[in-house]
């Protein structure tokens, strides 16, 4: 009889404690706790994945201004390589008709490259004034040398009209990638800039293809040298049009002329413009 009041008093004695202790979870609380958190966890989660970023990048195919910015732009790049690749095929009919010596005959070559060489370190003090001032003032100089190598009669205009070029070219050279690059969208900016490079491949091949095309032309060296004043007079025409770069403006103190610029170039896009300005 003893015995059994004493289990009888331990077991209440140790029911008592066992619901007594802190350290023991009610098993109750502790699955609604967790049904707590899995909701909450599976609310933040469905917010988070329901507000990303869902702007699709700037194209410059659905973007007027930005599409005709960078042929324009790309034009500089044509040049380049039009003028480079042009002259290999008109050497051939100049060193006969002008009776060139071989010394002659590099001169005529390289003054281009030492110019534009000469001509693209000096083009920073320029750059102070505009990009677009620069690139309008390129394709005044390349059209008027290409016309000085088209009407040239005697060896000394040659190396004149091949100076002139080289001039223009040294210049765009440096001022296209930059203009394209504070235009262009970050998104696409490597893209548009590579552009250029690629229109300088673009117009060897047309050099290439003129230089064929009259190679069997009397006097066809005045039109491989001469066509190329068509695509700068298309670029200077086109650069009327177009805006000053936004960041020279913001270190001119135009910021909101630059806020305006951008805006027309971010598919209207106010606050993605401020943005870029901040």
């Amino acid at each position: 009889h003893l015995d059994n009041h004493l289990d009888k008093h331990l077991e209440r004695s140790l029911d008592k404690n066992m619901s007594s202790d802190p350290i023991l979870p009610n098993s109750s609380s502790n699955q609604n706790s967790s049904t707590t958190y899995s909701t909450t966890t599976a609310s933040s989660n469905s917010n988070s994945n329901s507000s990303p970023n869902t702007k699709p990048p700037i194209s410059p195919l659905r973007n007027l201004p930005l599409l005709l910015l960078t042929l324009l732009s790309a034009l500089g790049g044509f040049l380049f390589g039009y003028d480079t690749g042009v002259i290999s095929g008109a050497m051939l009919l100049l060193k006969t008709d002008f009776s060139l010596t071989k010394e002659q005959q590099e001169t005529v070559v390289t003054s281009t490259v030492i110019t534009c060489a000469l001509t693209s370190m000096c083009s920073n003090i320029v750059l102070k004034k505009g990009r677009r001032l620069v690139l309008l003032l390129s394709s005044v100089i390349f059209t008027a040398g290409s016309l000085i190598l088209a009407c040239s009669k005697n060896y000394s205009t040659l190396v004149v009209g091949r100076l002139t070029v080289g001039v223009a070219i040294g210049a765009a050279s440096l001022t296209v990638p930059l203009y394209l690059s504070e235009m262009a969208p970050k998104e696409i900016r490597g893209a548009l800039v590579t552009c250029n490079t690629l229109c300088i491949a673009f117009g060897q091949f047309s050099a290439g293809m003129v230089d064929g095309i009259f190679a069997d032309v009397e006097g066809g060296w005045r039109w491989m040298l001469g066509l190329g004043a068509v695509p700068s007079l298309i670029m200077f025409i086109g650069f009327l049009f177009m805006p000053e770069s936004p960041r020279w403006l913001v270190m001119t103190g135009r910021r909101s002329l630059a806020v305006a610029v951008l805006t027309k170039f971010r598919n209207g896009d106010v606050q993605i413009a401020k943005d870029e300005v901040d």
